[in-house]
């Protein structure tokens, strides 16, 4: 993740995006959706809501497909499965409330399609650092940006 200096309605603005310049160029311009927030002089980020809703809908897609999770899902048979930030230290048992994306129903060992929901307290910016998540699904984000 980097800081970028833009142009936004005239007035010079500090965004913190997880795009790279080639990234950028291949999508014609920084999408809004990719815009993790702005960043004022001390430093501070203001999340940008864009981006946590399409951060949530491509966890939605794109999450179940993952083996890991699948396996989880099969693991625990039936009930809900939380989705956890990977930037929460290993060991730390339970996730803090922050820390968690959202969770997802299992029944018979699947996740029920269309069933994540994310959760309203996680924050982009927590006591373990800027959400890994865009680490772990950077391919089905900009693919979903490129659509």
């Amino acid at each position: 993740m980097r800081i970028l200096e833009i142009e936004h309605h005239g007035t010079r603005t500090a965004v913190l995006t997880f795009l790279a310049d080639d990234e950028i160029a291949r999508l014609a311009g920084l999408p809004p959706q990719a815009i993790i927030g702005q960043v004022d002089a001390a430093g501070r980020l203001a999340v940008n809501a864009a981006f946590r809703d399409f951060l949530h809908q491509v966890i939605a897609t794109a999450a179940p497909l993952d083996p890991a999770l699948q396996q989880a899902a099969a693991a625990r048979g039936s009930g809900r499965l939380v989705y956890i930030d990977d930037r929460v230290p290993a060991g730390l048992h339970p996730a803090p409330d922050e820390d968690i994306l959202g969770w997802f129903q299992v029944e018979a060992g699947r996740i029920v399609p269309g069933s994540y929901r994310p959760n309203p307290n996680h924050a982009i910016s927590g006591r373990h650092g800027l959400t890994a998540a865009v680490n772990a699904l950077r391919v089905p984000l900009l693919q979903a940006l490129a659509r």
